[in-house]
């Protein structure tokens, strides 16, 4: 009897134990199998999990490259190419968790959807729509007069012209209300409204559809940018750390990793001798900063320009020169600080590093948009001076030998006469 109950009590245990292991789930499910090209289409990921999961996607782009899971699923809209299949790729970062915080390993989860138009299913049952025929009277007119967004964004101009927009909104929006109006007033207007936003690129898509049923898309993008979760110190403001980057061109030969800072996952770009954080600044602005890993500091903005055929990493680290004052130049159609002499418009002096780290400071012509390496023409009066210095002691010398030469022969000439008067 006493053998029994220990094996039931071992066989309820390893059942308990199982039971644990399996409750975290990490999957990734598709809205469709098939779907039209250059259309949209949806893929849930998630599960009974906790932590971030980066999106790729071949053939397609993703309204979102970056998802927080926690014991649920994420949305992200995924725009097919035109031909052949999308496949998307979920892969949970360092940290993943189970909803109990073990760590949770599921590795990546992949799911494809096969582009086709709608003539290229064979023996589909679905008919084609029937072109508008000549003899039909109705309206073909499908579209849009204007466009409004509120909250408005001044960044947003609508024009007849144009069916695809991206929008840039603060962190702190969350909801637009998205209007529309139609040339025609029989034409039909679908996918507006209030339209709920998340961290990242959100697609709206509207669609105008003609009294006679020909349809014509809009697409807006409306990019929120992220709440940071890690937040770095930088001369008197926090500056937060974006994690997706999206929106945003990384400069040439850096790539992007995962890093973990004070526990949390945050994203380095690196070119082997640089890193570089993402980072949103107190006017809520994206700046690249030389991140130092030892330290865990931020040590200067990096800002990648574009000089004629040179590309070169202007920093904003302090310049102190006898005379020169930091001013605001446009350099290439944008505006940076740099350091001038009073009343000197045409030239200004800043620090940058080299692709190994090193600094550098550079003058700028801004008439003839030409860079060149500084040359600190102080330093050349220094130099100046103690050549002036060393020749005047070298003089100093050979006049102290040749008045010790002058004092010998005086006082053997002084003796000699002395010798004589005495004879």
């Amino acid at each position: 009897m006493r053998k029994i109950r220990v094996l039931f009590l071992g066989i309820l245990m390893y059942a308990m134990f199982v039971l644990n292991v399996n409750a975290a789930s990490f999957g990734m499910t598709s809205s469709t199998k098939t779907v039209a090209p250059n259309s949209t289409f949806t893929i849930k990921v998630g599960g009974d999990c906790i932590g971030r999961v980066n999106l790729s996607v071949s053939n397609g782009t993703l309204s979102s490259t970056s998802v927080w899971v926690e014991q649920g699923y994420q949305s992200v809209a995924v725009t097919a190419g035109s031909s052949g299949t999308v496949t998307v790729t979920a892969s949970p970062v360092t940290g993943f968790s189970d909803s109990d915080a073990n760590i949770y390993n599921p590795g990546s989860r992949s799911v494809s959807v096969s582009i086709k138009s709608s003539d290229s299913s064979a023996g589909s049952s679905t008919s084609k729509p029937s072109k508008p025929s000549t003899d039909d009277k109705r309206s073909s007119e499908n579209s849009l007069s204007s466009i409004t967004i509120d909250p408005e964004v001044s960044s947003f101009k609508f024009d007849k012209n144009k069916t695809e927009y991206s929008v840039n909104l603060g962190s702190d929006i969350r909801k637009v209300n998205i209007k529309a109006t139609p040339v025609d007033s029989k034409a039909r207007v679908t996918g507006t409204g209030e339209i709920s936003l998340k961290p990242g690129t959100n697609i709206v898509s509207i669609v105008v559809t003609a009294e006679n049923g020909v349809k014509k898309t809009y697409i807006i993008k409306l990019y929120v940018d992220e709440t940071p979760e890690v937040y770095i110190d930088y001369k008197d403001e926090k500056i937060g750390v974006l994690y997706t980057g999206e929106g945003v061109t990384v400069p040439d030969q850096f790539k992007r990793e995962d890093y973990e800072y004070e526990g949390k996952a945050i994203s380095l770009y690196s070119n082997g001798k640089i890193y570089l954080i993402l980072g949103l600044d107190s006017n809520k602005k994206r700046h690249f900063y030389i991140f130092d890993k030892e330290n865990g500091e931020l040590q200067s903005k990096f800002s990648p320009i574009k000089i004629g055929d040179r590309v070169i990493y202007l920093t904003d680290r302090n310049i102190d020169l006898k005379g020169y004052s930091l001013k605001t130049f446009e350099i290439e159609g944008e505006s940076y600080d740099c350091y001038s002499l009073e009343g000197e418009d045409n030239y200004c002096i800043f620090k940058t590093v080299d692709s190994d780290g090193q600094e550098k400071i550079y003058q700028y012509e801004k008439s003839e948009g030409t860079l060149q390496l500084f040359r600190n023409a102080e330093n050349k009066n220094r130099v100046c001076v103690k050549e002036n210095k060393t020749g005047i002691y070298i003089l100093s010398g050979i006049l102290v030998f040749c008045f010790i030469i002058i004092g010998i022969m005086s006082k053997k000439l002084f003796s000699r006469v002395s010798h004589e008067k005495t004879i």
